[in-house]
């Protein structure tokens, strides 16, 4: 089964092969897999239910936002296969949100509600954003940082280094410039 990943610019779908993923028919191509909605006890014990919450700046434009949705179902797209794969009983984040900085919902509390309320044990925030800028190193660290301290019960988290620079950042320029 092939799936489909959105590419910015003209429209025009690229696709890849995938065993789990499965194209869903929207205005944009996208992946989506089914990852449990809610984390729940098994025989009364309950289980460790990690949440990613990825962060962007937002925009005033709604097709800016719905990337950032389009990539965290890609990530729930790849957890599931490294699962799948390695054979591990669960992939590495039960729960994936998303929530944007400014100018747009959800915003980084909506974001984190929507984790909690999901069962989340523990947060992952993950700014996405390519160079350390002073929203991704301060600003989004302070106000989960802020949104978090004013909550009666606490939830282990931590802030994720940024996308940065990666060597398969160089790989997907060169595939970007290639297709141009």
């Amino acid at each position: 089964m092939n799936a489909f990943l959105f590419i910015p610019g003209p429209i025009r779908t690229r696709t890849v092969p995938s065993s789990s993923c499965s194209r869903r028919p929207t205005g944009f191509e996208f992946y989506k897999v089914g990852l449990p909605l809610q984390c729940s006890a098994v025989d009364g014990i309950s289980q460790e239910c990690p949440a990613l919450l990825l962060v962007d700046h937002g925009s005033k434009v709604r097709t800016a936002n719905d990337h950032l949705r389009l990539v965290a179902e890609l990530v729930q797209c790849r957890a599931k296969e490294q699962c799948q794969t390695s054979q591990d009983a669960k992939p590495p984040f039960s729960i994936i949100e998303i929530a944007h900085m400014e100018l747009a919902e959800p915003s980084i509390e909506d974001g984190i509600e929507a984790c909690l309320a999901r069962g989340a044990t523990s947060i992952v925030v993950l700014p996405y954003f390519l160079a350390p800028g002073r929203h991704a190193m301060t600003d989004i660290p302070r106000m989960v940082d802020e949104i978090l301290a004013k909550r009666s019960r606490t939830i282990p988290y931590r802030i994720s280094p940024i996308l940065g620079l990666h060597e398969y950042l160089a790989d997907l320029v060169l595939l970007r410039a290639q297709e141009s």
